[in-house]
């Protein structure tokens, strides 16, 4: 578009060339270079799901972490961006998800407005998460009572960071990165957290063979 407008500058003599004809493209990255991710086998989920539950050198929300990151496969912004008081429905037992938590320059950055139209939804969830996920509220209000008033509540983060705020997406990423290795599994071809989205889409393929339904959900 700029090239056509500054020609047609040129030729009505308003300018003496085309700067954008001095332009030069981004280079982009062949397939080459770009990693392929595989989901997790059966074997894999329920190897780290046992790690996660079982092994006392993780916090208690690993579990939930990777037990949501499997039955409703957000990506690692949405997960860190799901919050007890807008995000929860534990009466219809269903989760919202509408906000994205990302790193931006180093800082972290909460943004309200979905990567698309198509990423706000509300997808159910079974009761036993339901209960897990209560469980996890407790912890989280039991840590703002110890706090104090400075603790963040608005929004009330399912998997807050320090003081409340929400978790660095790294953060995660570290920890089922941590628990995948332990588990014994090959890296060269999983991603700690995309695979868990990957076997979430594969899940759901499975049990339903609908494919609108899978894409609707993730």
């Amino acid at each position: 578009v700029l090239h056509n407008a500054f020609a047609d500058a040129v030729l009505d003599r308003l300018m003496p060339e085309n700067p954008a004809s001095f332009a030069e493209p981004p280079k982009v990255q062949g397939k080459k270079y770009r990693r392929k991710v595989r989901d997790y086998t059966k074997d894999e989920v329920e190897r780290q799901l046992k790690l996660a539950q079982a092994d006392k050198r993780y916090p208690p929300d690993t579990y939930l972490m990777a037990l949501m990151l499997a039955i409703c496969g957000p990506r690692r912004g949405e997960l860190c961006g799901l919050a007890f008081n807008d995000s929860i429905d534990f009466e219809a037992a269903t989760i919202s998800i509408f906000r994205n938590v990302l790193e931006v320059k180093g800082e972290v950055v909460v943004r309200e407005v979905p990567k698309s139209d198509a990423s706000v939804r509300t997808i159910s969830i079974p009761l036993a998460l339901v209960e897990l996920l209560k469980q996890q509220r407790k912890r989280v209000l039991e840590t703002a009572l110890k706090w104090g008033e400075d603790y963040s509540r608005k929004p009330l983060y399912v998997f807050p960071g320090p003081s409340g705020l929400p978790m660095h997406p790294k953060l995660i990423t570290r920890r089922m990165d941590r628990l995948a290795i332990r588990a014994g599994i090959d890296m060269a071809l999983v991603s700690p957290v995309h695979s868990w989205r990957h076997t979430s889409g594969s899940l759901l393929w499975a049990a339903s063979r609908d494919i609108k339904q899978v894409q609707e959900r993730l």
